[in-house]
């Protein structure tokens, strides 16, 4: 034994006081992006307003990359079962 103490699995972060971060710290970092928010929004408005079609359109190509990763495998099992090429529709109609 090295004298290594490793907190439960169940309790992560309890024994190790670097793995939480203190409330004041979330609110100072809260705090500055709200001010440099109102910043960028009353001083560099203009400038502000022509990047937004840019950053709409890196944030689609960011969702869309990362955001299929759940449909790895089971496109098809999911395409037949909702009623997909196989011509029986298994859900009720009402």
């Amino acid at each position: 034994m090295t004298g290594d103490h490793q907190p439960p699995a169940d309790h992560p972060g309890e024994g190790d006081p670097r793995r939480r971060m203190p409330v004041t710290a979330w609110l100072i970092i809260g705090i500055s992006v709200l001010g440099i928010a109102i910043y960028l929004f009353i001083d560099h408005l203009p400038h502000v307003v022509a990047v937004l079609p840019y950053v709409a359109i890196i944030g689609m190509a960011a969702m869309h990359l990362f955001g299929h990763r759940h449909h790895t495998g089971a496109h098809d099992s999911n395409h037949r079962r909702h009623g997909g090429d196989s011509g029986t529709d298994t859900r009720e109609s009402s």
